[in-house]
């Protein structure tokens, strides 16, 4: 169907479920995305751009809103919403939006997660944990020092509960900030691959081990595998991006670091990450912030562009660079290319996507000044649409896609910086 690029892309960016079909571009939640009706993509996608119906779609949420993730919770085949809701006491509330006919959201009460999320939980990540084909939620929570991760399981109708039956979770490693749903070990399953800016050892110094990996046997159960898994690293990663890199049909992982050179890890097959060689990479120095993927230049291999909060003099090609691209040259081995069409200003985040189904990538890059569309004129070739496809769009705090209205494109649920309230922005080709 049209626009399966950008509904395979918005499935990484969030952190969906990888599974063995790989060479086929297929995911776990990848049948999921099937739309239902014919695509909507139309004839012309410079006509594409976004419209707001938060008034006229959501219900009123409380508080302010630190995280959102578009998921499917039940089998109707229409995308649901997750909202991170946090009160002005700073007692938390993970909002569980039913998406129901004529695109109305409705919350469903849930006395697990309203028992079990509170001021302690720093994020949350949905997946399908128990190959149900539902998304499952697993929530960390507790201080930087003594993380703590839970599975709440779906009942495949939006309702959450834990499996007292179930073993728990490995103790995590002390540092652990985020996690990545990703299917390491290429067995089918998703797997967990936690980070952090610093991951301590049992002494309490920053440990040799920067990656914690737990292994699902398929029923939801994990094991940490780490020590086998992981090489040593350094501390300091921000955020991994996962993609094969070396044209194995393996995923690797980019690591993108907040101070100094990125880091190329090599996937052999089994989950066992390796450094790649020497030369590799570019040595591109600076305070890194996020990267994403994208075969940008169609030659059948994935590129990777790196956007920053500062590049060291000696790294930039212009004085104002803030974001470049990595052009992988074949079998994992990158040279840098620049852009001057990208922002010129610092950079926290970017989104792929192919928001109007012309089989290019688009890019939503959110700096420090707002937010900015751009979109693929094909190879790295694009323009700047902020105006025309996000009017009123402001500073973002968070993002996250999924056809919400099942017309075969690409919807935006986000958080502005200002308000922290989350909006809903649907495709249109009107």
């Amino acid at each position: 169907m049209r626009g399966w690029k950008s509904i395979f892309k918005s499935l990484f960016i969030q952190n969906h479920v990888l599974n063995k079909t790989f060479l086929a571009l297929l995911f776990v939640f990848g049948a999921l995305c099937a739309c239902s009706h014919t695509p909507l993509l139309g004839d012309d996608p410079e006509s594409q751009r976004y419209v707001d119906v938060t008034k006229k779609s959501l219900p009123i949420m409380p508080g302010v809103h630190r995280q959102v993730e578009v998921a499917q919770l039940n089998r109707d085949g229409r995308k649901d919403l997750l909202v991170l809701a946090q009160a002005k006491g700073g007692d938390q509330k993970l909002l569980v939006l039913i998406n129901g006919p004529q695109g109305k959201f409705m919350a469903k009460p849930n006395e697990v997660l309203d028992r079990e999320i509170n001021k302690e939980t720093r994020f949350f990540s949905a997946g399908d944990f128990n190959g149900d084909r539902i998304a499952d939620l697993l929530a960390v929570s507790s201080s930087k020092d003594e993380p703590m991760a839970r599975i709440f399981l779906n009942n495949q109708k939006g309702y959450f509960y834990v499996e007292e039956k179930a073993p728990p979770l490995p103790i995590l490693i002390p540092g652990v900030e985020r996690v990545d749903l990703v299917d390491i070990d290429q067995d089918g399953d998703v797997d967990l691959f936690f980070t952090g800016e610093k991951l301590l050892d049992s002494e309490g110094k920053t440990g040799k081990r920067q990656i914690q990996i737990m292994i699902n046997n398929g029923q939801a159960i994990f094991e940490d595998a780490s020590l086998i898994l992981t090489p040593p690293l350094r501390p300091g990663i921000v955020a991994p991006v996962f993609a094969d890199y070396d044209g194995d049909a393996v995923i690797d992982v980019f690591l993108v670091y907040e101070r100094g050179g990125n880091v190329l890890l090599i996937n052999n097959g089994l989950g066992k990450l390796s450094e790649a060689l020497p030369g590799a990479l570019p040595n591109i120095q600076g305070r890194h912030s996020h990267a994403d993927w994208a075969d940008f230049d169609k030659d059948k291999d994935n590129d990777l562009l790196v956007v920053s909060l500062d590049l060291d003099e000696k790294s930039r090609d212009h004085p104002r660079e803030y974001c470049y691209l990595l052009e992988n040259v074949g079998r994992g081995r990158f040279t840098k290319k620049s852009l001057k069409v990208f922002p010129t200003l610092p950079t926290e985040k970017i989104y792929m996507l192919d928001a109007d189904g012309n089989d290019t990538v688009d890019i939503i890059f959110l700096t420090q000044k707002g937010t900015y569309f751009f979109s693929g004129l094909g190879p790295w070739g694009f323009s700047q649409e902020t105006s025309k496809r996000l009017p009123y769009f402001t500073t973002l705090k968070d993002v996250s896609f999924g056809d919400i209205n099942g017309d075969g494109s690409l919807d935006v649920f986000t958080i502005p910086a200002k308000t922290r309230k989350a909006r809903l922005w649907v495709s249109t080709f009107e």
